[in-house]
């Protein structure tokens, strides 16, 4: 392969994105398919959550930055991990490479991949896929799919009320949150700044707000654009509930066996069997402390998914 690699080929029918609102079981799902046979993993890299919001907000041209995009995530990441480097030996850290392959295989890479052409020739002769996890990109899956062509997408839809209260346990979207950890991605105002997706409507409104109706406004906005991308391409989705893939793990683990056409290993076996001490926890209806109108849609959500509350009642 030639050292001056197109990214296009190297991606396309290659990669596959794991998302889902935050706090929707991404890291877990991350690990399952992260550690299938010759996957390489891709724990939430920044300048996928960045790049892309640019082109949509018209900052930066679609074609050099797509460019960009991939060839940041090849040539700073994919190829990097392949040759060994900048791996983590952490066990305490979700991101621990054994979480995903062997210790012993990302040694013997070394000895293998001693240049740039051995990993060239590698991708050139052998079969290979690229697994990214990235939560809350739902705003831009569009774009995506546009981008890397052949993408497949493990989309997971959790309850507003379990993502809301974990979120907050969290501090996601508090006033810090908001103003110091995603500033890069976030609409310029002079007070609490907003979430660039945030319509123009709502944008006032969400610095009033209180903590629980700013996330769930989020959980609103990103849950109904994963439906709708999930409903327009059909054969490339595979969206399902958090909860009901804790009840079955093992159907579901065959099912995305099936999706992606890729065999799962021991590692993805041990974490599967982990899920069975998961202790599920039944999170209270928030619907009460939300803001209108954000808690009507809110509601009328919870009902479509099946998750609403006997009390959860519209005004």
């Amino acid at each position: 392969m030639d050292l001056a690699p197109d990214y296009d080929k190297i991606f396309e029918n290659k990669l596959v994105l794991i998302t889902g609102v935050a706090r929707s079981g991404t890291t877990l799902m991350g690990k399952i398919i992260g550690s299938f046979e010759n996957a390489q993993y891709l724990f939430e890299p920044n300048a996928f959550l960045l790049i892309p919001p640019l082109i949509k907000k018209g900052l930066l041209p679609k074609k050099e930055g797509g460019e960009l995009l991939k060839s940041i995530l090849f040539e700073d990441f994919y190829l990097q991990m392949l040759h060994g480097r900048y791996v983590n030996f952490n066990k305490n850290d979700d991101s621990y490479i054994g979480n995903y392959i062997s210790e012993s295989i990302v040694k013997k890479s070394w000895n293998d991949f001693e240049r740039r052409t051995d990993v060239m020739n590698y991708l050139e002769d052998h079969d290979y896929f690229f697994v990214l996890k990235a939560p809350s990109v739902h705003t831009f899956l569009d774009l995506i799919k546009d981008l890397f062509k052949g993408l497949k997408v493990v989309d997971i839809i959790r309850d507003g009320n379990d993502v809301v209260s974990s979120s907050i346990r969290r501090d996601m979207f508090s006033d810090d949150d908001l103003n110091y950890r995603n500033i890069d991605w976030s609409y310029p105002t002079k007070g609490l700044k907003v979430p660039w997706f945030v319509d123009e409507k709502n944008r006032i409104a969400f610095q009033k707000w209180n903590y629980h109706t700013r996330v769930a406004l989020m959980w609103n906005v990103l849950t109904e654009l994963s439906l709708k991308f999930a409903e327009k391409n059909k054969s490339d989705v595979f969206q399902f509930k958090y909860d009901d893939f804790i009840k079955n793990p093992k159907k579901y683990l065959a099912d995305i066996e099936i999706f992606l056409g890729r065999k799962k290993t021991d590692i993805t076996t041990k974490h599967i069997e982990s899920i069975k001490s998961y202790t599920y926890r039944d999170y209270p209806d928030i619907s009460p402390k939300l803001a209108s109108p954000v808690k009507e849609k809110y509601i009328a959500l919870q009902k479509k998914l099946g998750y609403a509350k006997e009390e959860m009642v519209l005004p």
